[in-house]
């Protein structure tokens, strides 16, 4: 009997105890489970914030290129605004003079829709420039236009700067489908790079050179843009177009030089390869650098 007694105990001795023991592992699997939970939690928060930061610092970006536009943008919206107040200053005349023509009337009105509307093109263009929407509807346009329309904003500044210009467009390229003003913006972001590089290396003939043509295999649309700058060293090749990588400063659009983020040209690559293209570099210190746009058609 006693024995009897005694395994009993025992075997309720070890049931208890491995029951304690059980519900200890729970309670350590749970702690750790729990500390898991909170740790993806912060890595989520973290890159919801990192997210949000870097929007906020792209649209920075693309505002302040649209300051250092601002005198482009003057300029091709003061040519129409001149033309409808000619127009609008030969009517009033004539009805002080007693001399207004009807049939005059409807040859002027006509010319004044055209420069509203030219007016209205220039600021639809700026406003979807700055628009921060993702995935963009894809369109037909061509990559010439694209150019032309990046310049109508930066020639002016680029000039001011003391760079020389030189556009070698190829004409009658095959028609690209996708988003023009990601590809402007791409466009835009390494021009302000190219002109970085020149104003940094103490250049007296700042030049900048632009050429589009069609790939030898034709299956591309090219674009280069070229600089006689410092060159891109070796050793930082492999790094420019890390995010927030830089090694230059650029100029507010009050003038003054703030520290540039680092990231037009990720921005550009990432524009670029979301068209199923492709950035190439190529530079040799002391002589300048050309960067490559490739576009498939």
């Amino acid at each position: 009997m006693p024995n009897f007694f005694t395994s009993r105990i025992d075997y309720i001795s070890f049931a208890a105890g491995l029951a304690i023991l059980s519900f200890a592992v729970v309670l350590l699997l749970l702690r750790r489970l729990y500390k898991t939970a909170t740790k993806l939690k912060s890595i989520e928060l973290a890159h919801a914030q990192l997210r949000e930061s870097t929007a906020q610092m792209l649209n920075t970006e693309k505002l302040t290129a649209l300051g250092e536009m601002a005198g482009g943008i003057a300029h091709e919206l003061n040519q129409p605004l001149n033309v409808t107040k000619i127009i609008c200053q030969g009517v009033i005349s004539d009805i002080r003079k007693d001399r207004f023509s009807l049939e005059e009337l409807k040859k002027d009105l006509p010319e004044v829709v055209v420069q509203m509307n030219k007016m209205a093109e220039i600021i639809e263009h700026m406003r979807a420039f700055t628009s921060t929407r993702e995935g963009m509807p894809k369109r037909a346009y061509e990559i010439n236009t694209v150019i032309e329309n990046a310049f109508k904003f930066t020639g002016a500044q680029l000039s001011a700067h003391g760079i020389e210009v030189k556009k070698e467009l190829a004409p009658s390229l095959p028609i690209l489908t996708g988003d023009p003003v990601a590809i402007e913006r791409a466009f835009l972001n390494l021009l302000a790079n190219a002109r970085n590089a020149l104003e940094g290396s103490g250049q007296k003939n700042r030049k900048i050179l632009v050429k589009t043509y069609q790939s030898d295999d034709k299956k591309s649309v090219c674009i280069e843009i070229s600089d006689n700058g410092h060159g891109v060293p070796v050793d930082i090749r492999d790094k420019i177009f890390q995010p927030f990588f830089t090694t230059q400063n650029a100029l507010a659009p009050d003038g003054k030089p703030v520290k540039g983020k680092g990231l037009g040209l990720s921005v550009a690559q990432k524009a670029v390869k979301d068209h199923g293209g492709e950035i190439i570099l190529t530079s040799e210190v002391g002589q300048g650098s050309t960067f490559k746009i490739i576009l498939p058609v």
